[in-house]
């Protein structure tokens, strides 16, 4: 028996004693946590070396004659004959086909008339990697094929079986629902492709970004470690946006200053930097709820930096509380700003851990090294505010005038002197009249207004006059919350719309500001008038139980009520680009709400929303004002 001990290089002793080394660590913490790390390397090495299971390879070739074979069968009425094999490959490779609806739609026909359970992993495959991408209704038919034959699937391939027993979580509100049983059962949300059946490694498709996004929303104050190790397996744009969007809109309603800084700061270091447009731009695919939240989450962004910059020029570069405590009551309506001076300037900012980090794209240095006198830049809509370090007056600027326009763009420039316009006006202009001198005020558009006095009356008062702002008055942005939407339903072939051409405008019951003002006053024509006739090219679904669709021609988008025939003028087309396209009415989570979306070859444009309320229907365009349609 030594031999062989001395072979198996075991200890003798550890043998004879076994069953006391036994009771010794039963209850050790240290020994489980050793025992779950190696289960779970044992799991990666097995997801490694496993053939895959979530995507069948086939060489391209064969892939490219599946997929013609589809759209030839299509223009021949269904006429080929399909091997099983064939199909297969079409259920890996559906989103092959997303441009050509109709082709689409006959593929999923065809595997579901010749169904073979060997078709799950295709289908199940497809939900994983377009859940985001795919169209509503295109999405839902393959979902709720795959469920279909998930309720009658008796094999005994164990993840198929895993895959039937959550098959609820294909449906629309799927992640949500597994959200909810992670934190529910309080699962790590890494583990949650093993509660469906898929490997881990698939945490990373895009159907996972629900799953995050919900999951997180449980939680009040994500750990910002947790959200980095997340977005490191998941790297991917869209989770990463709305991730941070949230969480920036949570911290400002909670008016948690270092939460906020926080969250910045790892925003910053993941996304990049927040205050650039470019960084929120609307992911591929984004809701017209989704693009809200990243502009309402770049917004409020901008004004932390902007209330930071604030408080760091009005104690480093001058020493003026008046005018740090008058400013700062306007942050909420900053859109951008910039600080300009020398290298000393910048030097004297860097030391202040506020705004040290922002110094890299708002700070514009001057071409003097030593001078004192620093600027600060302040864009409120169409209007520049300039203070200065050594000046009694700020400077009121429009856009557009030339001293100011291009600042953005720059780098360096000569002098803050520059900023300065020697010749214009006073902005306030400050007289008394009647008999006990009651102050009277007249206002311009631009020019200066000095420091002096009570120069905050003046200045607040202009800012009411010309520009309709309050002081203190923070915009509030609030996080949609949907309730678990509802299967879409098949798409509607478009189809044209036989009538005359348009006259006969007549204003409907309310109005709205337009959002495309230069044509509407071109042709005599608001948002929410009516239409008598229109000769329209494109029609979309009926919605609101059939009473009316949007229809469309190179002019505009139209309201159509279906039992007056009655139309609406919505808002202008800026696509044009009608050969070949479809209107798209697509569920947006929300009850009786529609996202309208104009889908042509190349690409597809979000239009707005149009939801029902008692007898009204609204349209929301996109960045515009609501119309109301009253339809009894």
């Amino acid at each position: 028996m030594d031999e062989i001990y001395g072979i198996l290089k075991l200890d003798s002793d550890l043998i004879a004693n076994f069953d006391l080394q036994g009771r010794l660590i039963e209850n050790n913490i240290e020994t489980d946590r050793i025992l779950k790390r190696t289960v779970h390397a044992f799991k990666e090495i097995q997801e490694k070396v496993q053939p895959g299971a979530d995507r069948l390879e086939i060489p391209q070739r064969t892939i490219d004659e599946v997929l013609d074979k589809v759209q030839a069968d299509v223009k021949q009425g269904g006429a080929s004959e399909w091997e099983t094999r064939e199909l297969r490959i079409l259920s890996y490779y559906l989103q092959r086909l997303f441009k050509n609806q109709e082709a689409f739609i006959h593929a999923v026909k065809l595997i579901d008339s010749n169904w073979r359970d060997i078709f799950i992993g295709g289908l199940v495959f497809f939900l994983m990697e377009t859940w985001n991408f795919a169209k509503p209704d295109l999405r839902e038919m393959v979902s709720a094929t795959l469920r279909k034959h998930l309720a009658t699937y008796n094999g005994g391939i164990k993840r198929y079986l895993a895959f039937k027993e959550h098959a609820d979580l294909f449906e629309p509100a799927g992640p949500s629902r597994l959200a909810s049983l992670l934190h529910a059962r309080n699962i790590s949300l890494f583990e949650a492709p093993s509660l469906i059946g898929l490997r881990n490694t698939t945490f990373s498709k895009p159907y996972f970004s629900d799953v995050i996004l919900c999951y997180l929303r449980k939680i009040a104050e994500p750990d910002m470690q947790l959200i980095r190790d997340i977005l490191e397996k998941h790297p991917f744009q869209r989770t990463k946006k709305l991730v941070f969007a949230n969480l920036i809109l949570d911290a400002e309603q909670n008016n948690n200053a270092m939460r906020q800084e926080l969250v910045a700061k790892t925003a910053n270091s993941v996304l990049g930097d927040l205050s650039l447009s470019s960084t929120w731009a609307p992911h591929t695919g984004a809701t017209v709820e989704e693009i809200e939240k990243l502009d309402a989450a770049h917004h409020l962004v901008v004004g932390w930096y902007a209330r930071k910059s604030i408080e760091a020029f009005f104690n480093v570069c001058v020493q003026d509380a008046r005018r740090r405590v008058f400013w700062l009551k306007y942050t909420d309506y900053i859109s951008d700003f910039r600080i300009v001076g020398s290298t000393t300037q910048r030097t004297a900012l860097q030391s202040d851990g506020r705004v040290s980090t922002m110094l890299r794209t708002s700070f514009i240095e001057t071409n003097s090294r030593t001078s004192s006198t620093a600027a600060l830049v302040l864009y409120i809509d169409d209007k520049v505010f300039v203070e200065f370090s050594d000046t009694g007056s700020v400077y009121i600027y429009n856009t557009n005038r030339p001293i100011i326009k291009n600042l953005k763009g720059k780098r360096f420039m000569d002098s803050t002197a520059d900023l300065k316009s020697p010749n214009i006006g006073m902005a306030v202009e400050q007289y008394s009249e009647g008999w006990y001198g009651a102050k009277s005020y007249s206002f311009n558009s631009e020019g200066r207004l000095t420091h002096q006095g009570e120069w905050e009356t003046r200045l607040r008062r202009w800012f009411d006059h010309e520009m309709q702002l309050k002081p203190g008055q923070r915009r509030k942005f609030t996080i949609p919350t949907s309730p678990e939407p509802k299967p879409a339903s098949i798409p509607h072939k478009t189809e044209p719309v036989a009538s005359e051409p348009v006259r006969d405008i007549q204003p409907s019951v309310t109005t709205s500001h337009s959002l495309f003002p230069e044509l509407e006053k071109e042709r005599g024509i608001v948002p929410g008038s009516r239409i008598r006739e229109v000769v329209a090219t494109l029609a979309s679904k009926k919605v609101f139980e059939n009473s009316c669709r949007v229809v469309a021609n190179d002019k505009g988008f139209y309201l159509q009520l279906m039992n007056s025939n009655r139309y609406y003028y919505l808002c202008s087309n800026s696509v044009k680009r009608l050969t070949g396209a479809s209107i798209w009415l697509t569920k947006s989570g929300y009850a009786n709400q529609f996202n309208v979306v104009i889908d042509y070859p190349g690409g597809n444009d979000s239009i707005g929303t149009l939801s029902k309320v008692e007898k009204d229907i609204i349209f929301k365009p996109l960045g515009g004002h609501n119309v109301y349609i009253h339809t009894a």
